[in-house]
């Protein structure tokens, strides 16, 4: 899962949610954001639609990812 984050950003305390379509959060984390490119690995139990949110400091993205 990739995102880009502001150069403002840099350094910035960051974590992120996954959830099911049902609500279930099949995984969560922090990490700190690099200004530029930012990529997670993560492990999803199986395929399926997903939804996750990533908050950067003050900024927060939402967003929706498929498996297959």
């Amino acid at each position: 899962l990739g995102f880009d984050a502001p150069e403002s950003a840099a350094g910035a305390k960051s974590n992120y949610v996954i959830a099911g379509v049902d609500g279930k959060v099949v995984a969560s984390g922090h990490f700190t954001a690099t200004a530029g490119s930012n990529r997670l690995s993560l492990k999803v139990p199986k395929p399926g639609i997903y939804f996750v949110r990533i908050k950067v400091g003050r900024q927060d993205m939402t967003g929706k990812f498929f498996v297959r």
